[in-house]
């Protein structure tokens, strides 16, 4: 009986970590989230991808898009998920970057978010 109490209480424990741990990454996606949109940066304002790793120029045939995560603006290639996202009021799926997708799907779900082109 003492086992199964130990291992009952060390269970719940860990699922406590869990919880507080994903309300502090909530917490900052929201605060991340409400900081972008506050500046939400024209598209004719931005030269390139946002994404430090593509940094990719605008063109006429590489269009600018918006993340509804961050609200940054980047190309197709880096805005190629979407998800819905209930925390920021998006029932239906959004476009999303590449970096606010995985830590979504590291956040706000049990299983892995399927993946849908968004065009």
């Amino acid at each position: 009986m003492a086992k199964i109490r130990q291992e009952t209480e060390a269970a719940i424990h860990e699922a406590n970590a869990r919880l507080n741990q994903a309300e502090r990454d909530r917490a900052q996606v929201l605060h991340l989230q409400n900081t972008f949109r506050l500046s939400w940066v024209p598209d004719e304002l931005v030269n390139c991808c946002s994404n430090y790793k593509c940094r990719a120029p605008f063109t006429q045939t590489r269009r600018r898009h918006h993340c509804r995560c961050c609200g940054r603006v980047f190309c197709h290639n880096c805005t190629d998920q979407s998800a819905p996202i209930p925390a920021f009021g998006y029932n239906q799926n959004v476009r999303v970057c590449n970096p606010c997708f995985a830590l979504l799907d590291e956040m706000f779900c049990e299983e892995p978010i399927a993946y849908t082109d968004p065009t």
